[in-house]
């Protein structure tokens, strides 16, 4: 009926936005214990009232002043989840009666013999075009 269908599912890091607020007598420690955390580049948990976020990183740090805020730390986090792979070596095992490297040497051969029909043909037509442009480039 013409519709899309794909036969594969890309699946997209999680991003959130929090804000926080922070109050007390130590809000430039709080502030850069954060800061830490962000250039520590270390994923963490992130733990909100309905569900946990694993892998998550700390994007972004703001810092919000307004008339609401001027006596308590006030901070914007973005963060975004990092997904992780696991990577295998698998060993190849070359086809019975072919030896290594065959089929890249007949891709180089038909490659030289192809650049040599072309120069043949440029060599036969050079007589019969007569641009300038022709001769610049053979």
């Amino acid at each position: 009926d013409g519709s899309v269908i794909a036969d594969h599912v890309i699946k997209k890091p999680i991003t959130a936005t929090m804000d926080v607020y922070f109050e007390g007598s130590n809000l430039k420690e709080q502030y850069e214990q954060l800061l830490a955390l962000q250039t520590s580049a270390q994923p963490f948990t992130v733990v909100f009232g309905k569900r946990s976020l694993d892998n998550m990183l700390l994007k972004s740090v703001r810092q919000v002043t307004d008339v609401d805020s001027e006596y308590v730390l006030h901070l914007t986090l973005s963060l975004q989840q990092i997904m992780r792979v696991t990577l295998q070596e698998v060993a190849v095992k070359t086809p019975a009666g072919q030896q290594a490297g065959t089929q890249n040497t007949g891709k180089i051969a038909a490659s030289a013999e192809s650049n040599a029909a072309d120069a043949a043909g440029a060599a036969e037509t050079a007589g019969k075009n007569s641009s300038a442009l022709y001769d610049l480039v053979y």
